[in-house]
């Protein structure tokens, strides 16, 4: 018995000095990695902290806020919490504040959320590779100061690693219950699932940061959005260069179309006063296909621009 309890003794203190110096460790590193991404001006903080003993590693970033290089693109929140198993630090969970605030392209938009956490796990190496991810939210809400808002009861977002040197994964997002709402009214009963496979420039590891990694390619295996009897569904493929500038085409097949040409008005898509030109349009494009009620329209990205079959869109968004 006493040599148990010595060895237990023994094994208890092996244990906390593997949690103090993986604590020191890991809060230094998270350190390091903060400091050098705000003076690179990517990301801002008020502070980190670490706990967790004797069973998780939990880092703590106060006050986070992240800016895209070129500015278009900023996010913040209260707080950020990063957890680990201490016997397993390649499982990490994250988890967010009920409130954050995006903007995107000085649209700024509040999000709130009754649950938001994300899991992923990474390789046992140094560069720690990502081997698939899970992002899940529980009612969701988005309210821009541009005057629309959306509302949501689920959302799922999953990775996975599709190929061996880490530059490709398998992407797969769902939404379900969600409601838009425009000037003109709000768009309920909204279904949303997507799967698709991406290309990077470089591995998605913990050195993606200082590579500046990039999309290359996206293969859109399948979209389809649905809303009551009407169902839209989409697939192509996209190449994005060294501008972030997309190019190639997505097919979009819209059953029941004119239910969505109302709900882009109603969302504030698209302005009340055009939307008579762009029904008699869609009416004469769904008529070459034989049956009025199915359209098939190509999205092309070319040369910086997209658009819709005979439509212009404008300028396209970089990626």
């Amino acid at each position: 018995m006493r040599i148990l309890l010595t060895l237990s003794a023994v094994l208890m203190m092996f244990y906390c000095g593997y949690w103090v110096a993986g604590s020191r460790l890991l809060l230094t590193g998270v350190e390091v990695a903060l400091n050098d991404a705000k003076a690179a001006g990517q990301i801002d903080y008020a502070g980190v902290s670490l706990k967790g003993f004797p069973s998780r590693f939990d880092v703590t970033v106060d006050a986070p806020s992240l800016t895209s290089p070129d500015g278009r693109l900023a996010w913040s929140a209260p707080f950020l919490q990063v957890m680990a198993l201490s016997y397993r630090p390649t499982h990490v969970i994250a988890v967010w504040p009920h409130e954050q605030t995006v903007d995107v392209a000085g649209d700024t938009i509040a999000v709130t959320t009754v649950d938001m956490r994300a899991s992923a796990t990474v390789g046992a190496t140094t560069a720690l590779p990502l081997d698939h991810s899970t992002l899940e939210v529980k009612e969701g809400a988005l309210a821009s100061g541009a005057g629309w808002s959306a509302r949501f009861a689920d959302a799922l977002f999953a990775t996975r690693a599709a190929g061996a040197d880490g530059t490709r994964h398998d992407l797969w997002l769902s939404v379900g219950g969600l409601v838009l709402s425009g000037p003109a009214g709000a768009v309920p009963g909204l279904g949303l699932k997507g799967d698709a496979t991406a290309g990077f420039s470089a591995p998605l590891d913990r050195f993606a940061a200082q590579a500046g990694v990039r999309v290359t390619d996206l293969s859109l295996k399948t979209l389809t959005v649905t809303m009551g009897t009407a169902q839209l569904t989409a697939a192509g493929d996209l190449t994005i260069g060294a501008s972030r500038m997309p190019e190639g085409r997505i097919l979009i097949s819209v059953k029941d179309w004119t239910a969505f040409l109302n709900a882009a008005v109603a969302a504030g898509l698209i302005a009340p006063e055009v939307a008579p030109t762009w029904a008699e349009g869609l009416t004469r494009y769904a008529a070459l296909s034989g049956d009025p009620k199915v359209l098939e329209l190509p999205l092309v990205f070319q040369s910086g621009m997209m658009s819709l079959g005979p439509f212009p869109l404008g300028p396209a968004p970089a990626l």
